[in-house]
């Protein structure tokens, strides 16, 4: 799933040299692994670099690759877009076969809406942290899913002998909405109904897709 938040007002947010320092790198680091936000898990290497306009953080699979991983990649652009991608599908530690096949089929939707508070919740501490006299208030949000494949979105999915599954495979990316949606600090900071219309448009892209025609 890939998060998308830009501020509203178009100017340079983030100074690029001071997007290259350690003390950037680091307070990111520290929101990201806020018991608030959880974005980050300490158990999970990272890495950096920038890249052109950006400031990249990349939550990686560990050294001895398991079959629960927590994958983000965190991209901050001198405009103060803040574009996330998580993993969206096999967040559980389920070491059990029946489990590992049941992520073959289904996205559970808890592990999306984690997700996607996460991200919200860490572009509102963000600029909490860089913009406390909040110049910027509004910001045009979307989101996307990809790589759905033949999934299904299940609420509070379990271990079945079969599964049922899109029939077809989605293999487009599918986004939440076609122009971005205008949000508020205020709306980042309790985002339970920016989750909640997220995902209803999510689950009405994964119906209309399920068809060829």
């Amino acid at each position: 799933m890939r998060v998308v938040l830009c501020p509203e007002r178009s100017e340079e947010v983030f100074d690029p040299v001071r997007l290259e320092t350690e003390d950037f790198a680091d307070s990111i680091y520290h929101l990201g692994h806020s018991q608030d936000v959880q974005l980050f898990k300490y158990e999970f290497p990272k890495r950096k670099q920038v890249i052109s306009d950006a400031l990249v953080i990349e939550q990686v699979p560990p050294e001895q690759k398991t079959r629960y991983m927590e994958l983000v990649r965190l991209e901050l652009r001198e405009s103060g877009a803040v574009i996330v991608d998580t993993n969206v599908s096999n967040r559980t530690d389920r070491t059990r076969s029946d489990y590992y096949l049941m992520d073959s089929f289904v996205l559970a939707e808890e592990d999306i809406e984690l997700c996607l508070q996460s991200s919200l919740k860490f572009v509102e501490a963000l600029y909490r942290q860089i913009d406390p006299y909040g110049r910027h208030q509004r910001f045009l949000l979307n989101a996307c899913l990809s790589g759905i494949g033949h999934r299904k979105l299940v609420r509070n999915p379990t271990p079945q002998h079969s599964y049922g599954s899109n029939l077809f495979g989605i293999d487009r990316v599918l986004a939440a909405y076609q122009e971005s949606r205008v949000v508020t600090r205020t709306d980042l900071a309790n985002p339970d109904y920016e989750i909640a219309r997220l995902m209803a448009k999510f689950r009405r892209a994964v119906d209309a897709a399920k068809s060829p025609i």
